[in-house]
């Protein structure tokens, strides 16, 4: 096989459900220069034969088998380990790549030298792959403000050699905290096509995980928005976090973004103070 242009991951641990969904997503792909490298990840169910008949069909497929569970950014990392292409990226295993989605951030990535993480828009779907919603790729700025490069995206090789990969003690958050390094060494670029099919479903880590990851989520941004240099997205960020907290917490992000820049906070003063007040009456 000719040394491939993209090398693409997929972890999975116990995804027997929807793996044949993605492994069909994936070689349906419109650019066919890739290499799948999967992980399994410690899996007891059919995970492991669904794997084998993939591979044993497409030589682009590379096996590798956790002895034991070693979580999803380990994963990803053991993948990524063994990539060989100039390009990377990475699939959940409940997931669906919509057939143009590798051939259009290859174009993009190819048509923006300066760039080097290319991203889109991409829909939701549930447990049965019906649509249920859309979200538009919003513009890297707004990184502080929520994880605006989401599912859909592929990055040159550099990016996860020079970031050291993805952090392993952070699984739910290792995504975005990989784009909060990034974006303080690279340049994103996004294009508002759909490009891939995320679903929702009460087994997925999203779903199972919420609050710890909710905790993780607000982990990440009290580290990195003390280091963004302008005062107002400083303030924004931290307004941004306080409308996501349903406890005492606002106050404190309040008043993180008053000290930041005062004007900006001014005018969410007032809303908090009625919550405040109703949160102090029940």
């Amino acid at each position: 096989m000719r040394r491939p242009r993209i090398s693409l991951v997929l972890p999975v641990h116990n995804g027997a459900d929807y793996l044949e969904e993605a492994l069909a997503s994936i070689a349906d792909q419109t650019l066919a220069g890739y290499e799948l490298i999967c992980v399994d990840d410690a899996s007891s169910d059919a995970t492991p034969e669904i794997l084998a008949k993939a591979a044993k069909d497409d030589d682009r497929i590379t096996i590798l088998r956790n002895a034991e569970r070693r979580g999803l950014p380990a994963s990803l990392n053991i993948g990524f380990a063994r990539a060989t292409a100039p390009l990377h990226s990475w699939v959940s295993h409940d997931n669906r790549l919509l057939p143009h989605m590798l051939e259009r951030l290859t174009a993009l990535l190819e048509a923006r030298p300066d760039c080097a993480i290319a991203y889109g828009a991409y829909r939701e779907i549930d447990q049965s792959g019906a649509r249920t919603g859309h979200h538009g790729a919003r513009g890297s700025a707004d990184l502080l403000l929520a994880n605006t490069v989401g599912a859909a995206f592929l990055t040159r090789a550099g990016v996860w050699h020079q970031l050291g990969g993805y952090d392993e003690n952070l699984e739910g958050v290792e995504d975005y905290d990989f784009w909060l390094r990034a974006r303080h060494h690279f340049a994103f670029c996004a294009t508002q096509e759909e490009l891939l099919e995320y679903r929702l479903h009460p087994a997925s880590m999203t779903s199972r995980r919420s609050a710890a990851i909710a905790d993780a989520h607000d982990a990440l941004l009290e580290r990195e928005i003390p280091l963004e240099e302008d005062a107002k997205t400083r303030a924004h960020a931290w307004l941004a976090l306080m409308e996501q907290r349903p406890d005492m917490s606002r106050i404190r992000y309040l008043a993180r973004a008053a000290r930041a820049h005062p004007s900006t906070a001014l005018a969410h003063t007032r809303k908090t103070l009625r919550w405040l007040r109703a949160a102090r009456r029940n």
